[in-house]
């Protein structure tokens, strides 16, 4: 991850504004923390002190992974990506994963460029524009809460079952999660995207295992 700071609502009381704010990566990290009896951060990156590097890290990883579930907020459809004047097409580095809209093209992405499986070719006419559904790996605080609650959840989830193991702690976080996995549902159903119904290997990440 690049160096940044992040400041946010950690380990010093929260002014009146702040009071106020979504979830930052800062207070999902410091609600890690609290989880197996550490003290709280006051910005990230945690440089020096390990277990709070760690669930930054667990988080970050977290992010990514439920982000590429293709979420209602970070996947635009019907995305326009235009190939330059030798035929290439460039995928943003962001993205976490391309869907073609052709039916009698397959594209798929290689490294950050878009390859033709039909014609086996990673070349385009020049100033051609494929449509297509594309997801984005967001910074958590474009997020809608609903997602960066349960992010957070799972995240502290896992790192409660790493860092400390408890049975106890571990059915207690448990019923967090599912209960923040219903509420992320409904939003996407609200929003009409079902991409998270669609799979029955989500259950292991609905219930925080790999």
């Amino acid at each position: 991850m690049a160096d940044l700071t992040i400041t946010g609502t950690g380990a010093t009381p929260p002014s009146t504004l702040s009071r106020y704010l979504c979830l930052t990566e800062l207070d999902a990290v410091n609600q890690m923390l609290e989880i197996i009896g550490e003290q709280p951060v006051n910005s990230l990156p945690a440089n020096g002190v390990p277990d709070a590097m760690a669930a930054e890290i667990l988080l970050f990883n977290t992010n990514r992974e439920v982000q590429s579930m293709k979420l209602t907020s970070n996947t635009e459809t019907n995305y326009p990506l235009t190939a330059d004047n030798e035929g290439y097409i460039a995928v943003p580095p962001s993205a976490l994963s391309v869907d073609c809209l052709y039916r009698n093209q397959d594209y798929v992405t290689r490294g950050l460029r878009l390859y033709n499986k039909t014609d086996h070719t990673y070349i385009f006419t020049p100033g051609q524009v494929v449509r297509v559904n594309i997801t984005f790996f967001l910074p958590f605080t474009e997020l809608p809460q609903c997602v960066r609650n349960y992010i957070g959840i799972l995240a502290g989830f896992r790192f409660q079952e790493r860092m400390v193991g408890s049975e106890t702690l571990d059915k207690f976080s448990a019923v967090s999660l599912q209960a923040a996995w219903k509420i992320m549902v409904s939003t996407e159903i609200d929003t009409g995207k079902h991409n998270l119904l669609d799979s029955v290997s989500l259950n292991k990440l609905r219930m925080g295992r790999r």
